[in-house]
């Protein structure tokens, strides 16, 4: 087994998805190389054999491809055997590990405890299968990037006065997120679709845009379209995860800033977590039983079933009524926004700061 070293030699990936690990080795001041792990001659990523004694940080793009091919499995090996290697992304990071669980299960019998430490930018459930790794570590975290992503709103405004949808819902088609389907079947099945603006397309189809006209940001579904959000009184968020773990993304995010009441389907219990982080839902309004239900066919129906019943009652008087958990969610938002530097500082001096001399 690998004893920690505490002067390793430390190597990055070049990868702009690391900014956050060398910014803080930066403000450490600690030494590091950078290496550029792609292979031309195989055409893919081989961590080489020259390292030894190291500490090598790379993201999760080239750490899943070198799962998923022979050649960069037996290196992923050969490396934890002599190093330590680092997987730190927070860019869905666990949505890649979790599809390659069969290959993540079998590195884990091949390598000495601890030489490997995965940073999962999601809330893991104590029954998920990470749990069951015996030599693989991990830290997970729910604050990843778009918690510090600078939401800025066009319009300087929130307040909706005069709107004409309903709601709203706008989700992409991609795989792994059949809950999405479910949801536009049943606003469908309902006659849903044509009393708020909803739309459902491919994740690969760039040219269909509903939001604003103007490109705020090279990453369109990251910024809030206040030409939508001020066009309807609710959202319906299609979050990425639906089975286990809770992901927190861009999707509610929105919502809470822009001070839009939502419904989400995610995974059960999702609701629950937010209220854990401090925030406030809307079980003092409106039925939110549907968060707790087990099988993805019947929570995706309830939730339906209370948009519904929240369209006949009134969205206006529903977005009225939530003006105290709008303001409050807000607010909590802000507070981790503008704390999450000390917090992920503080999460890599805890996680790392021994292993890079910190």
């Amino acid at each position: 087994m690998l004893g920690i070293k505490n002067k390793m030699n430390i190597t990055i990936s070049i990868s702009s998805r690391l900014q956050e690990i060398t910014s803080w080795l930066d403000f450490n001041e600690k030494l590091y190389s950078t290496k550029d792990f792609w292979n031309s001659e195989l055409n893919q990523y081989i961590i080489p054999n020259e390292f030894t004694n190291s500490a090598i940080v790379i993201d999760s793009q080239p750490f899943v491809s070198m799962l998923t091919e022979d050649l960069g499995f037996e290196s992923l090996i050969r490396c934890c055997k002599n190093n330590h290697l680092v997987v730190y992304d927070s860019h869905d990071c666990f949505n890649n590990l979790t599809y390659n669980k069969e290959l993540l299960v079998a590195l884990d019998k091949l390598i000495p405890k601890n030489s490997l430490i995965l940073f999962l930018e999601a809330k893991i459930n104590k029954t998920s299968f990470f749990y069951q790794l015996n030599n693989i570590k991990f830290y997970d975290f729910w604050w990843h990037w778009q918690w510090g992503y600078p939401f800025r709103i066009k319009g300087s405004s929130t307040a909706k006065k005069k709107n004409s949808n309903n709601y709203l819902c706008t989700m992409r088609k991609k795989s792994g997120a059949y809950h999405r389907e479910l949801l536009y079947n049943q606003l469908k099945k309902k006659k849903l679709l044509d009393k708020g603006i909803v739309s459902y397309q491919s994740s690969n189809d760039k040219s269909i845009w509903i939001g604003d006209k103007t490109q705020q940001h090279p990453w369109q579904d990251g910024h809030a379209s206040m030409d939508l959000y001020n066009n309807c009184w609710l959202e319906v968020v299609p979050e990425t995860l639906y089975i286990e773990n809770y992901f927190v993304t861009e999707k509610t995010i929105k919502p809470w800033i822009t001070k839009t009441p939502f419904l989400a389907l995610s995974s059960p219990g999702y609701l629950n977590f937010l209220q854990s982080l401090g925030f406030k839902t809307f079980n003092s309004l409106i039925d939110e039983s549907y968060d707790s239900e087990q099988d993805i066919n019947f929570r995706t129906k309830k939730l339906v079933d209370v948009l519904d019943d929240i369209i006949e009652n009134g969205t206006e008087n529903f977005y009225h009524a939530s003006k105290d958990i709008l303001d409050h969610n807000y607010n909590r938002f802000a507070e981790i926004a503008g704390s999450r530097l000390h917090i992920l500082d503080s999460m890599f001096h805890d996680c790392l700061g021994e292993l890079f001399d910190v």
